[in-house]
């Protein structure tokens, strides 16, 4: 059963394609490196938002893709994006259903404040 790993990151400096560029010479190779990687892939979703989408062999190895990511970013795009979402899931892509987990959420444009991780069960 196939998982994903979606995030969602504020452009802060530059443009989208910009910032998906530089992800894909650098975030995709990384990806390449780790078990169970299968897809990488962002899209521009407006309101200057990068989505980063992966899909990977089971749901732990989703899970292991999010620090990876985070460290990349860190590193690499911390003058360019912001995270927004982290989310990893199994088939169903609703949170709250089993195997799904909303890993963190750091606010929306509605709701600027950090909102606290959602685990499995609660809801949003």
């Amino acid at each position: 059963m196939r998982h994903v790993r979606v995030a969602t990151y504020g452009i802060t400096s530059g443009t989208f394609q910009e910032a998906a560029d530089i992800a894909k010479g650098g975030m995709l190779p990384k990806f390449r490196e780790q078990p169970g990687f299968i897809r990488y892939g962002v899209a521009d979703i407006g309101d200057k938002t990068l989505m980063s989408i992966s899909l990977w062999e089971t749901h732990e190895q989703a899970e292991a893709a999010a620090p990876e990511a985070a460290s990349w970013v860190k590193e690499n795009m911390n003058d360019r994006i912001v995270l927004r979402s982290n989310y990893v899931g199994g088939p169903r892509l609703l949170p709250g259903r089993t195997g799904d987990r909303l890993i963190e959420r750091t606010g929306s444009r509605d709701n600027p404040r950090p909102a606290p991780p959602v685990q499995r069960g609660e809801s949003t």
